[in-house]
């Protein structure tokens, strides 16, 4: 995953979910990339709600107190101090209302660039817990293993091996087929609202 971010502001302006084994050049990123102003950050995994984009383009997390000592972030609050966690948390008649991911959506409460990356995270997470329900990481990496085992040993026909990580795969697969279509909105709202932004709002 590459993400695009002002360079003074840390406002982020670009999310591509491409792997970055693909290796993507700047204007592949992102059309519109302008290096006197932009800086392009990299990961494998979940974007953090703090970080900072090392020397090599790499997003590292960023803790609270490094926060604090660089003033780097300006954290926002309404009148009572508390700070909503949109577009998860909205108020409605005076309270704190909590949307799920599927609600946001419906509701079309991602307003931001940055609502839209929050909930892709929030989605990833999602579909991450649930594999692990099914497969958690040290049988997940066994039954790898397992199969590239299968592999080198010339593939032999109707071995456990190969049954085990199809039939992981297959649930694996099953998984985020049954969050591909909400996937599918939050990227086409984020396409939406980056579109206005170049726009102009119109």
């Amino acid at each position: 995953m590459y993400i695009v971010r002002d360079i003074e502001s840390k406002k982020i302006l670009h999310l591509n979910p491409a792997p970055i084994s693909q290796e993507l050049r700047e204007k592949d990123i992102y059309g519109d990339f302008d290096p006197a102003t932009m800086e392009i950050g990299k990961t494998d995994g979940e974007i953090p709600d703090q970080f900072e984009i090392n020397q090599y383009g790499f997003i590292e997390p960023q803790d609270s107190q490094e926060i604090e000592e660089i003033g780097a972030y300006e954290i926002p609050s309404d009148e009572t101090g508390y700070q909503l966690d949109e577009p998860f948390e909205y108020l409605e008649d005076g309270e704190v209302v909590n949307a799920s991911i599927e609600k946001v959506v419906e509701k079309g409460l991602m307003t931001t660039s940055e609502h839209c990356i929050k909930a892709l995270n929030r989605l990833n997470k999602i579909m991450g817990h649930r594999i692990s329900l099914e497969y958690n990481a040290g049988y997940e990496m066994k039954l790898t293993k397992n199969y590239l085992s299968w592999l080198k040993d010339g593939q032999p026909e109707n071995d456990d091996r190969e049954k085990d990580f199809n039939q992981m795969q297959e649930t694996i697969d099953k998984i985020k087929e049954d969050h591909k279509e909400l996937k599918q909105k939050i990227e086409e709202r984020q396409v939406e609202i980056e579109k206005k932004i170049k726009t102009g709002g119109n």
